[in-house]
């Protein structure tokens, strides 16, 4: 999973629906690409949660835009 990514294996998914026609085949296809869909939203969340913690901590510690000795940076 992490050398190819949700998106990876989503690509993977289709390529073999593609070569099946067998339903309870398709059906767990189907729910790999809703299951890495909803962790690459998930992903998204936490990252757009965590840009915001970050930039808040930036401000009330009004550190520089790049903060080079911390574990984050403010850009």
């Amino acid at each position: 999973m992490i050398k190819l990514g949700a998106e990876g294996i989503i690509a993977e998914v289709e390529a073999f629906e593609a070569q099946t026609n067998d339903p309870s085949k398709l059906d767990f296809h189907q729910s790999v690409k809703i299951s890495m869909n909803a962790l690459t939203e998930f992903g998204d969340g936490y990252a757009t949660r965590a840009s915001t913690v970050t930039s808040r901590r930036c401000r009330v510690w009004k550190r520089p835009t790049r903060c080079e000795t911390s574990w984050y940076s403010c850009a």
